[in-house]
């Protein structure tokens, strides 16, 4: 019989994708049609039908999408992503951490690489769209650390 001979002093405080607080948030559910499938914690724009929702898109993020434990570790494979044709769940409004691509502090504008949902704090250039509505809630110090974000879309 095995025995676990170490163990974690600490663990993350959030990971991508995690929902914030209990506070109200709108969360919809849309089909992942992108066929590489869809990162949690990334911007996702409307598919080729109401209930399908594709990564990025030019100028029509419609939320982000929100981290599902029955999707993560699927099969022992810490996936961290939407496989094409699942279900996932995307938030309008809410607060959620995500994974942000350079450093910022609170209160700071986002935007998204139209091409990857990726978010960055920041004012949009060409390929990218800004966010509008939506905030940076807390510093982010090292490029590509977790931040927690406001969401408003």
């Amino acid at each position: 019989m095995s025995v676990q001979t170490s163990y974690t002093t600490s663990h993350s405080a959030a990971y991508a994708g995690m929902i914030a607080d209990l506070q109200p948030h709108d969360i919809v559910s849309k089909v992942c049609e992108t066929a590489a499938g869809i990162a949690f914690g990334v911007v996702v724009s409307p598919g080729t039908s109401d209930n399908e929702a594709i990564i990025g898109g030019d100028a029509t993020g419609i939320g982000i999408t929100v981290r599902d434990l029955a999707r993560e570790g699927a099969a022992s494979t810490a996936a961290t992503a939407y496989a094409r044709y699942e279900t996932m769940g995307v938030m309008r409004k809410g607060y959620m951490w995500v994974v942000i691509a350079n450093t910022g502090t609170p209160g700071q504008n986002l935007f998204y690489t139209d091409a990857t949902g990726l978010i960055s704090q920041g004012t949009a250039s060409t390929g990218e769209t800004q966010l509008t509505g939506c905030t940076l809630e807390s510093t982010v110090s090292t490029n590509g650390d977790l931040g927690l974000i406001r969401v408003d879309l």
